[in-house]
């Protein structure tokens, strides 16, 4: 019967063997997932990060453009605001030059021609050619008379065949002025 008891012998050194080798199977099967994961998972999560990292210098981008052009906007909004202030002020101080051409042509004689006339704050002054020399005193008069043109002044009068040149300077006194109403 000694015999007999040597056949479970080896069927359990057999199964003692395999089972040994299952476990080896099983620790290298577990060391080669281990070894996968610790390779593969930082090269995973790297990726990931860099995909992180390039959306986010996008969004960088995109936001300092948006920064970029809010910052233009608030520069041109900013000098839209001080030429509207510039306008109102040149507009409430704004003489009609069209008014006072009309008001100085109705005290005109007849045979003065302009040459020129020019605009200065509150002085105008006046350059003209006539053939008669006493219109250039009626044109100083009819200036001093006027509410509007009380400190004329003729400045200059020059001959030149049986032409007056002259020049009247004119400290405005009033007139008509652009009044309107903010």
């Amino acid at each position: 019967m000694g015999e007999l008891n040597l056949i479970p012998y080896k069927i359990k050194l057999a199964n003692s063997k395999k089972s040994k080798i299952k476990q080896y199977l099983a620790v290298l099967i577990i060391i080669i997932a281990a070894l996968m994961i610790s390779v593969y998972y930082p090269r995973h999560r790297l990726d990931n990060l860099r995909a992180q990292e390039k959306d986010l210098q996008f969004q960088l981008k995109h936001s300092k453009d948006i920064l970029s052009k809010n910052e233009k906007q608030s520069k041109e909004i900013v000098d839209i605001k001080a030429y509207i202030k510039k306008t109102q002020v040149l507009s409430s101080e704004k003489t009609i030059i069209s008014d006072r051409i009309s008001d100085l042509s109705g005290l005109m004689p007849t045979s003065i021609s302009l040459k020129s006339l020019n605009f200065e704050n509150s002085k105008i002054s006046i350059t003209g050619v006539t053939s008669s020399y006493n219109s250039i005193y009626e044109l100083e008069a009819n200036l001093k008379m006027s509410k509007d043109y009380v400190n004329a002044t003729v400045t200059s009068i020059a001959e030149e065949k049986d032409q007056y040149t002259f020049s009247i300077n004119i400290q405005s006194s009033g007139g008509s002025t652009n009044e309107k109403t903010k």
